[in-house]
């Protein structure tokens, strides 16, 4: 943080790991106490974890407003379908 770089943390195969030595993954959300700041941004998809290759859907998890307010000029371009949100939400909930 002192050199004022950003950075993305991917775990697309958060799900996908096995323990090692007892212990579990842990998101960046989890390390940082969802204290991410302007500089931390977290990126998932469902395809790996869920083997839903064929469901293109990413999530995207940042506490940066500027960059969240950037990605939502996009979505026009990259939305995701209404039954393809729903079938993501049964799944997730």
């Amino acid at each position: 943080r002192r050199r004022s770089l950003h950075t993305i943390m991917d775990e697309i195969y958060a799900l996908s790991t096995h323990k090692k030595n007892d212990r579990n993954f842990q998101s960046v959300i989890r390390v940082l106490d969802n204290q991410l700041g302007n500089d931390v941004h977290f990126v998932w998809s469902i395809s790996k974890d869920f083997g839903a290759s064929g469901l293109r859907v990413g999530f995207v998890y940042s506490q940066n407003r500027t960059y969240i307010q950037g990605l939502a000029n996009l979505n026009i371009f990259s939305g995701v379908s209404n039954p393809i949100q729903m079938v993501v939400s049964e799944l997730l909930t």
